[in-house]
């Protein structure tokens, strides 16, 4: 909806994308257009309609009997009480309950419902057990990652429900055992949302935590690009209407056409919170990260007010994760600098004393980090894909054709992204398996950009460019074998939660994909040291990232709809 103080009017709906140029449409536009996809994806679902009461009924109340809105809620078996709590079997299945994940599916609540739910409707909540492991889980291997929220260490599972109840259901999602778990409580978050956040124009800090996780750990969940693009535009709906990118926020007198009485209405004039620093920071980072990935969605854009947020969050930390926060945003600052350069530069690329200028200032904000801050792996891992992504782009310049001398500039920006990669993977390995569980959808984006990055350099025809050094060098066939064995041993310790799909876990998803791969590059190496192919990848004119708009010249994997994000991550083509 288009917000107007003085006269509201609803806006125009702008659904065409070209793919040429960008577009100069209003960022309410844009948001209306994917706030029409998400409910265009809802009744894709063909939504049965079934009277559901949502398994918390102790804050039930007779005066919610008479409120019209409808209501998302997940189908729940009628047999079944609302009190019982059913145990978990080794498969991922629910003992006793009769219950099949897969077919699990959001019911929409007609008017009348007994209750608005705080939560996603979900017929089976986990224990007080379950809960306080997977959020001691959320802390330990998940927060290390990215520091996106604070949870004190005396924070139990229940008070977190009590305060933020969306932010810990995604908790719980993201943090369960089961892939069809995970998926089916997936749905019942979509369907929340376009409750809260569709029908009812709900808007507060609980939504925005929850969306980030909700894209933070994106590789848990099952649909693809397009929701994930919805979902972005929704988290950042918020930031505005909250006013968290803004130093005093202006009271919204009409928040839409069809808001009924007894709505909640927002105002933003007061003084940001350390958790509302905190939160506009983390929708920063992560909106920029999938802005790189989607390519045709815009980050959160950055204001002075959140440079200040940057700034107090910097020299007053609440915990050690702050510290680790601000470093991920600054170094995002460069990389969204990058990406933002790219788009507006002209057909020739970004100009080279550009790129210099942007290591110049990675390298600067590198080593005014504290140096355990330096030392850790993810803020590592985040310096690394930068200056790969710098380098990638150094070395796509043009040669230069008006003169028979090398470009030496370019030969020492293929050897830095070299380096790099090796750097990069040699981190990478290092690192426990045990925590990979944690990593975010971000950084395993970005990982493999860089082993297809490797790809390319290893196949590269250049006379000044000596590609049976390389691979001499990297053993691409090696890494890919590391990089499946420890996927394998994630895998393995996750197998007896995998429910009876074991292809549905993650894990074991992506080491089939990388097997894949490996037996693709096989071929083309084979065929390429026979001279019976053209390269398969080119560098010079290849788009930033590796990401062309025209699709790859043989396709590397051919996946069922389930696995369609990781098919998108591993072809690198995500074209809107």
């Amino acid at each position: 909806m288009q917000v107007h103080l003085s006269n509201c009017q609803p806006s125009v709906p702008v659904r065409g994308r070209d793919s040429g140029k960008r577009q100069h449409i209003s960022r309410t536009a844009q948001l209306q257009g994917k706030l029409e996809d998400l409910v265009t994806l809802l009744r894709s679902q063909a939504l049965p309609i079934s009277p559901v009461v949502p398994s918390d009924t102790s804050s039930a109340s007779a005066s919610h009997a008479d409120d019209n809105s409808p209501v998302f809620t997940p189908a729940a078996s009628t047999s079944q009480s609302t009190s019982s709590r059913p145990e978990t079997t080794p498969d991922g299945s629910l003992a006793g309950s009769g219950f099949e994940p897969t077919p699990h599916r959001p019911v929409l609540h007609l008017p009348g419902s007994p209750i608005h739910p705080s939560v996603p409707s979900w017929p089976h909540q986990p224990t007080d057990e379950e809960a306080e492991e997977n959020l001691d889980k959320f802390r330990n291997t998940m927060l290390i990652s990215m520091p996106i929220v604070y949870l004190p260490p005396s924070m139990t599972a229940k008070q977190l429900r009590e305060q933020y109840p969306f932010l810990w259901f995604n908790i719980m999602t993201i943090t369960c055992k089961g892939a069809a778990r995970q998926f089916a409580m997936s749905d019942a978050i979509l369907a929340f949302v376009a409750q809260k956040m569709v029908i009812e124009f709900d808007r507060d800090m609980d939504l925005l935590l929850g969306l980030l996780i909700y894209m933070g750990w994106k590789q848990y969940q099952r649909k693809g690009k397009r929701c994930l693009s919805l979902i972005t535009s929704l988290a950042k709906s918020i930031v505005y209407d909250l006013g968290l990118n803004r130093a005093n926020g202006e009271t919204i007198a009409c928040l839409a056409l069809s808001v009924s009485e007894g709505k909640r209405a927002f105002s933003t004039g007061r003084e940001l919170t350390t958790e509302g620093r905190r939160a506009v920071l983390a929708c920063f980072l992560i909106t920029s990260h999938i802005s790189f990935i989607l390519k045709k969605i815009d980050a959160l854009n950055w204001t002075p007010e959140m440079d200040e947020s940057l700034q107090i969050l910097s020299e007053q930390p609440e915990w050690e994760g702050d510290e680790m926060l601000v470093a991920q945003v600054k170094i995002q600052l460069v990389f969204e600098q990058l990406t933002r350069a790219t788009r507006e530069s002209p057909d020739d690329g970004v100009s080279a004393s550009y790129l210099f200028a942007l290591q110049s200032e990675l390298q600067t904000i590198k080593a005014q980090f504290p140096a355990h801050v330096q030392q850790n792996d993810v803020v590592k891992g985040f310096v690394y894909f930068t200056e790969h992504a710098i380098q990638e782009m150094a070395s796509l310049k043009p040669k230069i054709s008006k003169s028979i001398a090398p470009d030496l500039r370019r030969y020492e920006a293929l050897e830095a992204r070299v380096r790099t990669i090796q750097n990069l993977f040699d981190m990478h390995l290092s690192m426990p398996s045990r925590l990979y569980g944690g990593l975010t959808f971000m950084y395993w984006c970005h990982l493999i950009n860089c082993i297809i990055s490797l790809y390319q350099l290893s196949v590269y025809d250049d006379p000044g460019w000596d590609r049976r050094a390389l691979r001499n060098r990297i053993d691409i066939f090696d890494l890919c074998d590391r990089i499946t064995h420890r996927f394998d041993e994630v895998a393995t310790a996750r197998l007896p939660f995998a429910g009876p799909n074991l292809d549905d876990d993650v894990f074991v998803s992506c080491s089939k994909m990388m097997l894949t791969l490996k037996e693709h590059w096989l071929m083309e190496f084979a065929a390429l040291e026979r001279g019976n192919i053209a390269l398969a990848a080119p560098l010079d004119g290849v788009a930033y990232g590796g990401m062309t708009d025209a699709p790859p010249p043989t396709p590397v994997l051919q996946l069922d709809e389930s696995e369609v994000w990781l098919s998108d991550l591993f072809n690198m083509n995500w074209e809107m």
